[in-house]
């Protein structure tokens, strides 16, 4: 590896720092650049009718309209999901009788076989009878939530850099269409020497940054209307609301299914008690193994040429790694990974003096 190559890798590890220093900035910008991907093929077809900058706004207006659509329906569910806010005396009645209901069906045939049970597991189910357990499911999701709503703001570097965010996203979207098709500009503005690897490489890592999003909002749209539809088989009220929500909160990986599943889980148990709660996390466990099991390695995996191995191994280490944020960049960081690494990796450990062409394989 000569100086070129490490001047390379120095450029790229100072661009990444500088990102993550002003994530604040990038990651609306990011989020920009993936949206303009999907709105490009719109925009180059409705310019043809309607015009260069018209046909910009359409796009920011679909983009916009598209969610009210899906939000439209939730009006209809307010008065249900406001009957679902009790009093405080109807709070305590509910838990009472939930509490009375898992004394006669969870303890109660348990002491029956107390006497074969473990002292340790005996001194447990003595304390699941104190009766106060249920009331700190409450403050327990409460302080969960709170958890990963600061790990979120803290991400951003504050509330102002979440409103910031918000702001800038669409002013980005709109520059980044107008200024479309990037990648024949970045090119010219390039060396020589580096336009024939630019060729081979930016279109690739560009057509599955498309890909996945597409891929990523299609498991969303799965995930939420499974929701919706469990809700609905057992007559919990708001069904599309959470289904929404769930499908939604899919987008960022683990935070935004902790945050969506609390809020399931008050609304479960509200609705029909302990039997509530056990379908809250009967919900949250089939969704998440059929998101990172069967939904992410057929629909995102194998539109990115990435087998389901790959996928479930991808999203462990970039979870173990990063947090959230490794989760939510896992796949496509190592898609565009496998490109980068047949262009520039490869090359850089053949070394063509003492390589043995007729050479046999290794087994």
């Amino acid at each position: 590896m000569n100086w070129l190559h490490l001047l390379r890798l120095g450029i790229v590890g100072l661009v990444f720092l500088v990102g993550w220093k002003a994530r604040a900035v990038t990651v609306p910008l990011v989020a920009a650049y993936l949206l303009m991907l999907v709105c490009l093929p719109w925009r180059q077809r409705w310019k043809k009718r309607i015009g260069d900058l018209p046909a910009t706004l359409a796009c920011i207006a679909a983009l916009l309209i598209g969610p009210l659509l899906f939000l439209a329906p939730i009006f209809f569910e307010f008065d249900e999901l406001r009957d679902l806010l009790p009093g405080k005396a109807q709070t305590q009645a509910e838990i009472a009788a939930a509490q009375e209901w898992s004394r006669l069906h969870i303890i109660e045939p348990l002491r029956q076989l107390q006497s074969s049970l473990p002292e340790d597991m005996q001194s447990t189910l003595d304390g699941l009878d104190q009766k106060e357990w249920l009331k700190d499911i409450g403050p327990a999701i409460g302080r969960g939530t709170f958890q990963v709503v600061s790990s979120i703001v803290g991400f951003f570097g504050g509330m102002i850099g979440i409103i910031s965010a918000i702001v800038l996203l669409p002013i980005f979207l709109f520059y980044l269409l107008e200024g479309a098709p990037w990648l024949p500009r970045i090119r010219a503005e390039l060396p020589k020497s580096w336009r024939a690897s630019f060729d081979r490489t930016m279109p690739k890592i560009q057509n599955l940054l498309r890909t996945y999003v597409r891929a990523r909002l299609l498991v969303a749209l799965i995930k939420g209307a499974m929701v919706a539809a469990i809700l609905f088989l057992f007559s919990i009220p708001g069904a599309y609301t959470m289904g929404l929500l769930v499908g939604v909160a899919s987008l960022v990986p683990v935070v935004g299914a902790l945050v969506s599943t609390s809020i399931l889980l008050v609304i479960c148990v509200v609705e029909q008690g302990l039997f509530g709660l056990g379908l809250a996390i009967g919900i949250y466990a089939v969704t998440e193994l059929v998101e990172g099991y069967v939904l992410l390695p057929r629909l995102v995996g194998r539109e990115l040429g990435m087998s389901d191995f790959v996928v479930i191994l991808a999203l462990l280490g970039g979870g173990a790694l990063m947090g959230f944020f490794g989760l939510l960049i896992a796949i496509p960081a190592v898609a565009v990974g496998q490109v980068l690494l047949v262009e520039y990796v490869r090359p850089l450990m053949q070394d063509p003096e003492h390589d043995d062409p007729g050479a046999a394989p290794v087994d």
